[in-house]
């Protein structure tokens, strides 16, 4: 039987072959989607990709799952191609049913590069938030193997009569209950992953060793940095721009805050005082050069919280340039994510 990575290469390699043929004319990919707390590897074959702006996916470690039991790769394969297939039929459905109750309870909040998304942002409802913006997506479909969401445009809001304003409301609303902030010490994202980290010459017991970092940085919080995210662990940045986040943040550290986009799953935010701005704007840059999936980057600017004033404002001004980024942000995010 195959570990995971042959299993990966060999779907990859022959999946097309047994993919039903409402879907053969597409293209097959595998994205990195944030999932559970945690990254997974999703695979899905995009149809009509002028004309749509979301597919359904199968996660490839339910897949392995399925191999792991019954041992045929090609019935695994075939059975998510037929299901693949099914998602493209129940979006279609799901589309033709959407009627305003229905997207006033679904829909969500994300943030995006608006430099990178002009076009997008063209035919889309949204809110502009210093060099980003803040759209809405649809949650089509979610359960354990498939799931899909649409970004909300204004011919869903024509189709729907809902309004600009109330689509708002209803998103702020719903990220806030569905996709509940998660604030959490860098050192504390280190738990369950201590043995693969060099803590240093001397460290032996490397589980007791970061117990005692994360203690020392729920003691002093200032002298470290927080990641804000959701829960999922995706599109999880859209969090800074609920104030309530920065101010409990700010009240822990007792300071105002710089706020560092890492990419649209998450930002970093720190004490203004815990080093100098340039270094932060270069510790940003070098992160989005090495960045590895382009759809996730978010930002090349740094952000300032006032907590007197409870504003944001960003703090540097730097051009979305110098990067392979000629597609928009959503690119590979608008793949049922």
């Amino acid at each position: 039987m195959m570990d995971f990575a042959a299993f990966k290469e060999a779907v990859i390699q022959n999946f097309m072959d047994y993919a039903p043929v409402s879907i053969t004319n597409g293209e097959l990919r595998v994205f990195q989607v944030g999932k559970d707390n945690g990254m997974k590897e999703a695979l899905s074959v995009i149809v009509d990709s002028e004309a749509r702006d979301t597919w359904p996916m199968v996660y490839l470690d339910k897949m392995y799952e399925n191999y792991q039991i019954c041992g045929n790769l090609r019935g695994v394969m075939i059975a998510a191609g037929n299901f693949l297939e099914q998602g493209y039929q129940g979006m279609e459905q799901s589309y033709q049913m959407l009627d305003a109750d229905n997207l006033r309870l679904n829909v969500e909040m994300e943030i995006v590069n608006t430099q990178l998304n002009e076009k997008l942002l063209k035919d889309a409802p949204h809110k502009e938030f210093q060099d980003l913006s803040v759209i809405y997506r649809w949650a089509v479909a979610s359960d354990p193997v498939f799931t899909a969401s649409s970004v909300v445009t204004d011919a869903i809001l024509e189709k729907t009569g809902v309004t600009e304003e109330e689509l708002y409301q209803c998103a702020v609303e719903n990220t806030r209950r569905k996709n509940k902030a998660k604030i959490v010490s860098i050192e504390e994202t280190m738990e369950g992953r201590h043995d693969m980290i060099d803590f240093g010459p001397g460290v032996t017991d490397k589980e007791a060793f970061l117990k005692k970092m994360i203690a020392d940085a729920k003691a002093n919080p200032q002298t470290t940095m927080w990641v804000l995210s959701n829960e999922q662990g995706q599109r999880g940045a859209v969090q800074m721009v609920y104030e309530e986040n920065l101010r409990k943040i700010g009240e822990m550290m007792k300071t105002d805050l710089y706020i560092i986009p890492s990419s649209r799953h998450e930002v970093m935010v720190v004490s203004d005082g815990y080093m100098p701005l340039m270094q932060l704007e270069d510790m940003l840059m070098y992160g989005n050069q090495d960045m590895g999936d382009r759809g996730d980057f978010l930002s090349n600017n740094i952000y300032h919280y006032d907590r007197a004033k409870r504003k944001v404002q960003a703090v540097t001004d730097n051009p979305v340039l110098g990067r392979d980024m000629a597609s928009p942000a959503l690119e590979e995010n608008r793949a049922g994510r």
